[in-house]
């Protein structure tokens, strides 16, 4: 009896997870890259004292990085073999990677352009009146660039996406 209890809330827990949302923000006014899974974890890329920070918060592990140690400490040097594979599988693998791109959801985009040359400003300025476009892109001449994004998923989509093809 204890075993199946112990199997039930492992499957709620995993069936939990599996539905949890993914969401990934993105925002160049301030430099600030968060992924959040639900209530389980977040992670943020932030720029602070002229450097990129990592900060990871998982459950119960909270730990910060700087980008460049990461990129630019100690290299490992491995040996691999390199194997060919057939393109027939590499064609299938990029099917499923787009079908997976295919599953997420853009809740929030919002792209403002100055490109510093007023005549090319003036060929893309129609841009603000287009329909599916105007709420998202803006061409200004006040020397504002930025973007805001909001991507949202959950793993579930995920996976019934990478199954599916």
């Amino acid at each position: 009896m204890i075993w199946f209890l112990v199997f039930v809330v492992i499957f709620l827990l995993v069936f939990l997870l599996l539905l949890s949302p993914l969401e990934l923000s993105i925002d160049t006014r301030i430099p600030l890259i968060v992924m959040r899974w639900g209530r389980v974890g977040k992670a943020m890329f932030t720029w602070k004292n002229e450097e990129w920070m990592i900060s990871l918060d998982f459950l119960f592990f909270h730990r910060k990085w700087s980008l460049e140690k990461i990129i630019y400490g100690t290299k490992k040097t491995s040996k691999r073999s390199e194997k060919k594979q057939k393109t027939k599988r590499k064609s299938r693998d990029w099917r499923r990677l787009f079908q997976v791109l295919r599953s997420f959801q853009v809740s929030k985009w919002q792209l403002v352009i100055d490109s510093d040359d007023y005549v090319q400003n003036a060929y893309l300025y129609p841009l603000n009146f287009m329909p599916y476009v105007r709420n998202h892109v803006r061409i200004n001449f006040l020397d504002e660039n930025y973007l805001v994004a909001t991507i949202k998923n959950t793993p579930w989509r995920m996976i019934s996406a990478w199954i599916k093809n």
